[in-house]
């Protein structure tokens, strides 16, 4: 159908359609993009500087968005700077006018503005993903190739009720409700990009409340009331009968209700990773899916994934344990989330048998890394943890070029080096080809350059052992049992070398008399890191009156239901009546090896992306840049070991 010849008709449906509603726009005019680059021209990276900034986001909201390939989006920047829209056309075209570009870039530093540019093109990304096309092209689908036209009529009457193909009022709230879900999915996915979300609720200038607090509030100075202004000067708002006119105050609103409500719910996140790093893999799962339902960011399904690889190892292990721990491999735990940004086990007794279970969560592991590669290409821990996962899956080309997409990202990353040469290796046998010095080379360089780093001492060790070279092997397992003494690998280690038993087990037994003699200071480890302020177990009448006072959350989620309590930094999960965890600050008195000298070395470390957890039997220690932060009492269970 031809778009209505005044230019004034299509401007007022601008002015009142804000960022993207662009159905009406399908009923007056073209669909095709030719026609808007006739019209307009098109700008080009060298036309304007804020051209390629503006690719560059929308390269980063496309690979975290929601896509149908049927209407992948491309993005066109229009010569058109007196009219201020954006809007999405049938065909995945995304029509950004130049106006709209600078005005998001325009009086703000460059972080704000590509975060208003972000929010502007994901919700032109939302559009298309939610398929919102879809009824009027239902609709001119029948008209056109409707045969019995009785029949048609009534079709196309009953796609005009409940949709917004239609000027009546229930058609309008049909509209308003596909521009509030665009807006949901377009902050989302920004966020989701890396972008700041907050920024769409500030003045120029300004900062806001970053926990999504009161204060958030700033009147008619949001980024929607700044937009409405240039669109439509000198115009006050109101509800235009026949035209939806997007409120700017409902959108500021509505934008609030999801900042705040994904920023409840990061402690989902939180509660994940903290059960990850003690070994509960089961329980940790629980909270990361139900974080993922919310906010399904690269760092959710990078470290779903993971939860599911350990589960494999796990169930390997039970079949043949040395083939699950033959070499050490790379892997890495993203603490931190993007949603953040918002406010500033066992499978005993399963019918399964191990392998069966291996192969299942392997899978589950592979595709939940895939997915989070997918989300951010630029997302390094998830090529690194994608190289172990096929490394295990024998896969060991895929694993070299997983290791090299993460070199790109992060040159000499020894994570990816690690991997790389372990991949190599084993792909030997497979072309015919002798990787074994390649691999010891890498090794050796990573050692030389980290001599602390356990992963390639001991695969350096393994192949040594493998090609009998057994003085030197012997030499390489004991440098790494002087750098990592405990868990699965160090026994493995000792088994190599012909040594019964666990070293270091004395330690924990003699902590406690080593915290009592010591002075003061050591009082105050004593106290912070051998006494949890709340009792562990089932839940008392001692437990309800040491609660006292602290904000109570209920938590139910797939199968665990419970309660999260905080007060002055202090968290306390309880499940089914039972305390499980309690994770309290930290004095900052005390140091990482006060520590060690009251209790002695971990029994196992589990490095994570900003911090380290020192595991010791029924507590452990946060860590982040060598200081202890946190402090995390458990209740200690047989095995519960985890290698990352």
């Amino acid at each position: 159908m031809p778009l209505c010849s005044k230019p004034n008709v299509l401007t007022l449906w601008i002015i009142f359609f804000l960022f993207c509603h662009h159905l009406p726009l399908v009923w007056c005019g073209p669909s095709d993009r030719s026609y808007w680059v006739e019209r307009y021209n098109a700008l080009s990276p060298e036309d304007h500087s804020l051209v390629p900034k503006t690719i560059a986001v929308f390269n980063r909201v496309l690979a975290a968005a929601d896509k149908r390939e049927s209407r992948y989006p491309t993005l066109i920047i229009l010569k058109n700077d007196t009219e201020l829209f954006a809007l999405s056309l049938m065909d995945g075209t995304i029509l950004l006018t130049q106006k709209a570009m600078t005005f998001c870039f325009d009086s703000v530093d460059e972080r704000i503005g590509a975060a208003r540019m972000a929010f502007v093109l994901g919700h032109e990304m939302a559009h298309l993903a939610k398929n919102d096309f879809w009824d009027v092209e239902a609709y001119h689908r029948v008209a056109r190739y409707g045969l019995d036209k009785v029949i048609c009529n009534e079709i196309q009457v009953s796609l005009k009720q409940g949709s917004d193909l239609s000027n009546s009022p229930s058609g309008q709230e049909v509209l308003r409700k596909k521009e509030y879900q665009a807006d949901a999915y377009g902050l989302l996915y920004a966020a989701m990009a890396g972008y700041d979300p907050l920024v769409l609720m500030e003045p120029p200038g300004e900062n806001v409340n970053r926990q999504g607090k009161k204060g958030m509030e700033k009147g008619n100075q949001t980024f929607f009331h700044q937009w409405r202004r240039i669109s439509a000067p000198g115009k006050q708002f109101k509800e235009e009968k026949g035209f939806y006119s997007a409120d700017p105050d409902k959108r500021a609103a509505f934008v609030e209700v999801q900042i705040r409500e994904v920023a409840d719910h990061v402690v989902l996140f939180q509660l994940g990773v903290r059960l990850f790093q003690l070994g509960r893999y089961k329980d940790a799962l629980e909270f990361l899916t139900a974080f993922r339902k919310k906010f399904p960011c690269r760092e959710v399904l990078s470290d779903i994934g993971l939860i599911h690889f350990q589960l494999a190892l796990e169930a390997l292990a039970r079949y043949d344990h040395e083939a699950a721990y033959r070499f050490k491999l790379s892997t890495v735990l993203d603490s931190v989330t993007r949603a953040e940004s918002f406010y500033k086990g066992t499978v005993r007794g399963s019918e399964e048998q191990p392998m069966q279970i291996y192969r299942h969560a392997l899978h589950e592991s592979i595709r939940h890394f895939q997915a989070a590669a997918d989300k951010d290409p630029f997302y390094a821990p998830a090529h690194v943890n994608l190289s172990s996962a096929y490394i295990m899956d024998g896969q060991y080309s895929a694993a070299v070029s997983e290791a090299d997409k993460a070199l790109k990202l992060k040159k000499s990353d020894p994570k990816a080096l690690n991997n790389r040469a372990v991949a190599l290796y084993l792909m030997g046998p497979s072309i015919q080809v002798e990787m074994f010095d390649v691999a010891l080379k890498i090794f050796e360089t990573l050692i030389e350059s980290n001599p602390g780093g356990s992963n390639a001492l001991y695969n350096r060790a393994v192949l040594l052992s493998e090609r009998q070279r057994n003085a030197a092997a012997k030499a390489g397992w004991q440098r790494f049992l002087s750098v990592e003494g405990e868990g699965r690998f160090a026994d493995l280690a000792r088994q190599r070398l012909g040594i019964d038993g666990q070293a270091g087990s004395s330690a924990e037994s003699g902590a406690l008399v080593k915290v009592a003699n010591l002075k003061a200071s050591g009082e105050g480890i004593k106290e912070c890191l051998m006494a949890s302020p709340i009792k562990l177990g089932d839940m008392d009448g001692k437990t309800i009156a040491q609660l006292k006072g602290y904000k109570r959350r209920m938590i139910d989620i797939g199968s665990i239901f419970g309660e999260y309590y905080t007060r002055n930094g202090v968290r306390v999960l309880a499940i089914e009546g039972v305390v499980e965890m309690v994770e309290c600050p930290v004095d900052d008195r005390f140091h990482l090896t006060e520590i060690i000298e009251a209790i002695g070395k971990a029994r196992q470390v589990v490095t994570g992306s900003v911090s380290t957890i020192q595991i010791h039997d029924g507590f452990a220690v946060e860590c982040i840049a060598g200081k202890p932060e946190n402090v995390i009492f458990f209740e200690t269970t047989s095995g519960g070991r985890i290698e990352i």
